[in-house]
């Protein structure tokens, strides 16, 4: 099932937001709100709904006059999270340069979109950061979203227990911690990355990620083998990077990410250790393409 909505025409944006939801109309509704806040309104949205409730559906509807949001479904009906196909549900719907994978509870900033069409068709991979709100200030953020969006004009780290930064893994003024996989100086995480070109980068997540179209449409887009919980974005990036994209990191790229319960149930890091353990067996493979072939 696809609802354009308000039109074909929005199609030929210039960035295209890839956003799955799965659940949660709650946060999501602040996050579509975050995107009527953009200073640069040249860009849509792609929100797959990966065989959920209905009720995500509703919430989209609600947005249809102030942004230019592209409805999918991606059936069947699941309990079982599938990232990988739900952004490539997105992606085969765009002609847009630029891919930004976000998550359905991150809250983006007003220039997001605006920094991002800096690097256009670019092969290069932006990697933004996202600042972790406490359960209070979400809480204060589902009731108030206009006031604090005001508010957070002024005092941008509002409500937030910590902020990701990204430093590079061979960065000496930092000590890394290799058990835990991020730095840590004061409240914040500084998470490792690798410098700029390298073949295999370290950190790649789609809760604040663009990717050129071209080259993620050529190399079949994300690997849709890989389900549950996380792997998908970094085993693309590696291909990426085996196709000749750089990694890049920018802190300008920025948004809020909502306080939520954890996973329900231990099923989902089960599932993050066979990806893992199916990425490291992708490594090793010369052949860049997956699911069958290029996306049209």
């Amino acid at each position: 099932m696809l609802l354009l909505f308000p039109g074909e025409h929005y199609l030929m944006s210039t960035v295209a937001i890839i956003i799955p939801a799965y659940k949660n109309p709650v946060h999501l509704s602040v996050v579509l709100y975050g995107y009527t806040r953009q200073t640069d309104p040249d860009f849509s949205i792609h929100l797959v709904n990966d065989g959920g409730d209905t009720d995500i559906e509703e919430v989209v509807k609600a947005y249809t006059d102030r942004l230019a949001i592209h409805y999918h479904y991606l059936a069947p009906k699941t309990e079982t999270f599938r990232a990988a196909a739900a952004r490539n549900l997105g992606i085969r719907h765009t002609t847009a340069d630029r891919i930004v994978c976000m998550d359905s509870d991150m809250v983006p900033y007003p220039n997001l979109v605006a920094l991002q069409k800096e690097y256009g068709a670019k092969p290069i991979i932006v990697m933004g950061v996202r600042k972790h709100v406490n359960q209070g200030g979400s809480e204060y953020i589902r009731d108030h979203v206009e006031e604090f969006f005001t508010y957070a004009e002024q005092s941008p780290d509002a409500y937030c227990d910590y902020i990701e930064r990204y430093t590079w893994r061979d960065d000496e003024r930092y000590q890394y911690e290799p058990d835990f996989d991020f730095k840590i100086r004061r409240h914040r995480d500084f998470m490792c990355a690798s410098r700029p070109g390298k073949k295999i980068p370290d950190i790649c997540f789609t809760h604040n990620l663009s990717l050129p179209t071209k080259e993620v449409k050529q190399i079949g887009g994300f690997w849709e083998k890989l389900v549950g919980w996380g792997s998908e974005d970094t085993e693309l990036c590696m291909r990426l990077c085996k196709l000749g994209c750089t990694t890049l990191a920018d802190a300008r790229i920025a948004g809020y990410h909502l306080w939520h319960d954890p996973p329900p149930s231990n099923q989902d890091f089960v599932s993050r250790d066979e990806n893992v353990a199916l990425c490291n067996e992708s490594k090793q493979m010369k052949n860049l393409v997956r699911n069958g072939g290029p996306i049209p």
